[in-house]
């Protein structure tokens, strides 16, 4: 590979390297042969990446590529559960649609989201959305709890009504006979 182009970055977080270098070195592997360029992880404090390609495009794919970011965001405690959704199934999704390859949970009030750096940012932003219609659906739930109330109350009430043969209620079907005894014929 001809050492045209060089960029280099420094590692945010220690913890990150592994995610970098990959399990056995597979990522920078992927990106090495995806992109044909060099990567070096280099050890130090802080520790650095440096890439070399033949151009420009090479090196900006092969960073995005390699470039592992953390993000803290904030989460009220009564919203953790609305945040994961049952069995953690609203961050599985965020995860699958964004790439990210962590969010976790972190001092019981902040998700912590670990990935590439574009996935990163597209996954708080979906979780910062996800957050906003919390209010929303409380009051949905809030409401259909009332409207299921309201239901159960008027089964309740119904129960009290009791119908006779027919559906007729018994004063119907009391003017019904007294109607047909002044149709009989007198003196029969």
């Amino acid at each position: 590979c001809n050492s045209g182009v060089t960029d280099e970055f420094v590692v945010e977080d220690e913890s990150l390297v592994g995610f970098i270098i990959g399990s056995g070195g597979e990522n920078i592997k992927k990106v090495r042969q995806e992109h044909d360029v060099e990567v070096s992880v280099l050890d130090g404090s802080p520790t650095k990446v440096v890439i070399r390609g033949e151009t420009r495009e090479q090196v900006a794919a092969a960073r995005a590529q390699c470039e592992f970011v953390s993000k803290i965001i904030p989460v009220e405690q009564d919203m953790i559960g609305w945040m994961f959704g049952k069995a953690g199934r609203n961050i599985q999704e965020i995860k699958a649609k964004t790439g990210v390859v962590k969010i976790t949970l972190y001092q019981e009030t902040k998700l912590v989201v670990v990935g590439v750096r574009d996935a990163v940012e597209t996954a708080a932003t979906l979780l910062e959305c996800h957050a906003q219609y919390f209010a929303v659906y409380q009051e949905m739930d809030r409401e259909t709890s009332l409207i299921d109330k309201s239901f159960e109350e008027l089964e309740i009430n119904e129960k009290g009504r009791r119908k006779g043969k027919g559906g007729k209620g018994r004063s119907e079907k009391g003017q019904e006979r007294s109607q047909e005894v002044e149709s009989r014929p007198k003196g029969g």
